[in-house]
């Protein structure tokens, strides 16, 4: 998370985190981003080719029976 922080107005990290992604790419291994906060920070990822992330952006940490209750369609 902190390297994703300092990465959104640095040049020379996104080239650290684009030539990661293209490498587990060539790999054929999957990257998912951790950490991800922002939009900002998501599409700065998506144009530099990761196509999965997690982080506060997209849901906080919960319970277990909360999270299953939200896969299922359960009101919270």
């Amino acid at each position: 998370m902190k390297f994703l922080r300092q990465t959104e107005n640095n040049r020379r990290r996104q080239k650290v985190v684009e030539f990661v992604i293209r490498l587990a790419d060539a790999l054929e291994l999957q990257v998912i981003a951790e950490g991800v906060e922002t939009r900002e920070q998501a599409q700065m990822l998506k144009k530099l080719g990761c196509r999965h992330a997690q982080g506060y952006l997209y849901g906080r940490p919960m319970p277990e029976q909360e999270f299953i209750d939200y896969l299922s369609g359960k009101e919270l």
